[in-house]
């Protein structure tokens, strides 16, 4: 692995309105694009911003080696940028033959009880996700097609409201173009997860197939 550029001044827009100086702000970092870009922009602006980073990544036992090297790519990355990061391991393919729901949902399920929980023991007053325009256009036409109308199209909030603290995405208005643009120029690089292309998942289908042909 090449040494990535942690300094070169370029820059991507976020929604700055969702921090307030003070503020302890935990990154979920997967080590795809999304996330990592959202970690080295906030870790850029948060000393101008006032707030104190943090990351977690969800090892959520499914892709094996893969998600082992995930793992360590989140904590050498997050060490190169004297980050303290904490890698949560959970049991999604467990969950989901328990409970009789889709992979997909039992690692979502497991990842928020996670965010939860930091937010609960006070370990953070925010918790940020990466979603992105791209993840909010794919959110708003797999409801449609489920049948929702009016309130349920409202799609991926910006905001979260959780008992002792939020869940907040700052790239929900930028396209994922942008994000790759920006972490090439800073040649800073990302972890590729396979399940993303697997046609079995709706979303995937969503993102690879129905969005472009529209």
């Amino acid at each position: 692995m090449r040494a990535e550029n942690l300094s070169r001044d370029v820059d991507l827009a976020f929604d700055r309105s969702l921090f307030r100086p003070g503020q302890r702000v935990c990154v979920a970092v997967s080590g795809g694009a999304d996330s990592v870009a959202l970690l080295r922009v906030l870790a850029k602006a948060s000393a101008e911003m006032g707030v104190v980073l943090s990351a977690v990544h969800i090892h959520h036992g499914i892709r094996g080696v893969e998600s082992d090297v995930d793992a360590a790519f989140v904590r050498e990355l997050a060490a190169r940028m004297s980050l303290p990061v904490q890698i949560v391991h959970v049991d999604a393919p467990t969950h989901a033959a328990t409970e009789k729901i889709s992979l997909e949902t039992a690692a979502r399920n497991l990842r928020y009880k996670i965010f939860r929980q930091i937010l609960g023991e006070g370990q953070a007053d925010l918790l940020t996700t990466a979603h992105t325009l791209d993840d909010q256009a794919e959110t708003v036409v797999m409801k449609l097609l489920r049948g929702a109308w009016t309130e349920g199209l409202s799609g991926i909030h910006p905001v979260h409201k959780e008992d002792a603290g939020k869940i907040v995405r700052p790239l929900l208005s930028t396209p994922r173009v942008e994000i790759e643009r920006y972490l090439n120029a800073l040649s800073q690089l990302w972890r590729e997860d396979a399940s993303n292309r697997d046609r079995a998942h709706t979303r995937n289908r969503v993102r690879h197939d129905l969005l472009p042909t529209l």
